[in-house]
């Protein structure tokens, strides 16, 4: 643009009054000379709008915008241009001589609606589709936050179905579209962010590291899924695609559905953003445990250690009464109901998310640049989530009706002590709801050091006196004591991500367009599990420490040619010949032993 450019920033409406026109009629009598007026323009993230229609009020005489937001017209001083684009408020404004126009047109929450993103990220209108799509907006996403984003989908798309696993922060999402598609495998959805396909399935064999979201006597955590690495701050729309005609493009991997993940882009002013967000997190209790009679068997209180040790996970004593009664660990305490243990327990967590962000867009070039950290400390004692993330995208135009869009998104996470989920030894949430009904949880609580009482070791239970071992309350020994299995047992995770891709897209002047795109997700991710020797179960054949690496890597490369064809001025056809290229490549090691 030149130094006598004009910028218009046009809102939600605008209106031309009978006084204007008349005003426009006078201007145009003085019989001024044509000019040839030049603009460009642009929607308000900065991003050039292609195929705007622009055309002079009253004539017949108009033209349309470039693949590069630009249009040339030949016009006269005071003619009242009309923009009109699908999606998009009409604007309308008046000619001023000698100067070029930069136009941003603002979208129009009643038809945008009607306007989503489908298959290899092209846009059309709802009308003209023969599958269902629906599409939410990020905003929706961030407004009740979740730390996995997919968990806010549930109830705004339908039938969608989405199942949380009880794992914390860093637990997996299961998504369902319309049911399931499959008996056997996978029924997930696929996802695409900004154009590159993401891996997020929970087979071993693809990602080298079982998504376990824990079976009924399975000792192993929920692992989290890939979706957990998005952050919410970053996207600008998620489009849903139903059944196989929306997914026919992407294969046999759709055949879940597909998600479509849309990353924001630059905006025209020139914008930093700051979001900070802070969730409480806390247990509810809605057990109707009887709290009548105590520890103890058929009726009769405990009157030994081991007779209380024997029915560590029984109520089945005498009424309590508040009488003094021994105890497990040979100590005498109120035979009272304890009801508040899951309280006792678990503690306030809260997840602390910040994102910061920075855009700025130009006639040609658009460029956004954000960071986030979120931490949290779980409700289970000695467990958390760490994930800190950037995202960087940008497009511009080197020459005329050339674009090229570039995404970057990298992650990186660590879990820390996920819970166990199963059945099974190690889960300190099994035991908690086990105790007896007069069994105080910080009674099992030996504290930091973990050594063991004089009086468990006289009471013959089988404790073997040495530091660290687990301070058992029953003679079940896959009974783990929750404070033993918070504090003791390891099931760590770290992962760093790399999404990225690339496309460039050239159209001729008669519509004609060839789009080439190459995205990569790549991610190296460690696991380590660890069961002390302490453990009660733990036997000295076993082998209780683990190390599980992997290293994940998917590039999809893929090209697009078409062309519109507009039949009538209400039938467009526009046939497209693509085709796309899959490299997956997965190496995972496992090293274990008996070492801790």
């Amino acid at each position: 643009m030149g130094a006598n450019a004009t910028t218009v920033a046009l809102r939600k409406s605008s209106i031309a009054t009978t006084a204007n026109v008349r005003h426009v009629r006078d201007i145009k009598s003085a019989s001024q000379a044509s000019f040839t007026l030049k603009g460009f323009v642009r929607d308000a993230s900065g991003q050039p709008l292609i195929g705007v229609s622009v055309g002079i009020k009253g004539t017949t005489q108009g033209t349309q915008t470039d693949v590069n937001g630009k249009f040339v017209l030949s016009a006269n001083t005071g003619d009242v241009l009309v923009f009109t684009y699908l999606g998009y408020v009409k604007k309308e404004i008046t000619v001023v001589a000698g100067a070029d126009l930069t136009v941003e047109m603002d979208e129009d929450s009643k038809q945008l609606s009607e306007v989503v993103v489908t298959a290899l990220g092209i846009k059309k209108e709802r009308k003209s589709l023969g599958y269902s799509v629906s599409e939410v907006k990020g905003s929706e996403l961030t407004t009740a936050r979740e730390t996995n984003f997919a968990s806010g989908l549930e109830g705004k798309v339908a039938g969608l179905n989405v199942t949380t696993v009880s794992g914390g922060a860093a637990s997996s999402v299961n998504i369902q579209i319309r049911g399931a598609s499959s008996l056997t495998g996978d029924n997930q959805p696929l996802y695409i962010i900004n154009g590159v396909q993401m891996t997020n399935s929970n087979d071993a064999n693809i990602v080298g590291i079982s998504r376990n979201s824990g079976g009924q006597y399975d000792n192993s955590p929920d692992q989290g899924d890939g979706i957990g690495n998005i952050n919410p701050d970053d996207i600008e729309t998620i489009s849903v695609l139903k059944g196989a005609a929306a997914a026919a493009l992407y294969g046999q991997k759709a055949i879940g559905g597909v998600i479509l993940i849309t990353t924001k882009s630059g905006s025209s002013k020139g914008t930093v953003e700051y979001n900070t967000n802070y969730e409480f997190e806390h247990v509810s209790n809605p057990t109707d445990y009887q709290y009548e009679y105590g520890n103890g068997a058929e009726g009769i209180k405990p009157t030994t250690a081991a007779a209380a040790f024997a029915a560590g996970n029984d109520s089945w004593g005498a009424k309590l009464d508040g009488s003094s009664v021994i105890q497990f660990d040979g100590v005498s305490r109120p035979y009272v109901a304890q009801e508040n243990n899951i309280d006792e327990f678990y503690r306030t967590g809260g997840t602390f998310t910040n994102t910061v962000a920075f855009s700025k867009a130009y006639d040609l070039a658009a460029f956004r640049i954000s960071a986030s950290d979120l931490h949290d400390n779980a409700v289970i004692p000695n467990s958390g989530y760490d994930r800190k993330s950037f995202n960087l995208s940008g497009n511009f135009s080197p020459v005329k009706r050339l674009m090229i869009d570039a995404h970057l998104n990298y992650t990186s996470d660590y879990a820390h002590n996920r819970p166990i989920l199963g059945d099974g030894a190690g889960n300190p949430n099994y035991q908690v709801l086990l105790l007896p009904t007069s069994l105080n949880v910080n009674t099992l609580n030996p504290g930091s050091s973990g050594t063991i009482t004089p009086a468990n070791i006289a009471s013959g239970l089988g404790y073997s006196g040495v530091a660290g071992n687990e301070l058992q309350f029953t003679n079940n020994n896959y009974a783990t004591n929750p404070w033993f299995a918070a504090d003791k047992f390891v099931n760590n995770s770290s992962r760093n991500r790399n999404i990225a891709s690339g496309s460039a897209r050239y159209t001729f002047d008669d519509g004609l367009f060839a789009q080439i795109r190459v995205g990569q997700d790549y991610y190296t991710e460690r696991y380590t599990d660890i069961v002390p020797d302490g453990a009660a179960y733990y036997a000295a054949a076993f082998q209780n420490l683990g190390e599980t690496y992997a290293t994940v890597s998917e590039i999809n490369s893929d090209f697009l040619i078409g062309k519109p064809f507009k039949v009538t001025p209400d039938f467009t056809i526009t046939p497209n010949i693509g085709g796309n290229e899959e490299r997956a490549k997965t190496e995972s090691t496992t090293e274990s032993g008996v070492g801790l």
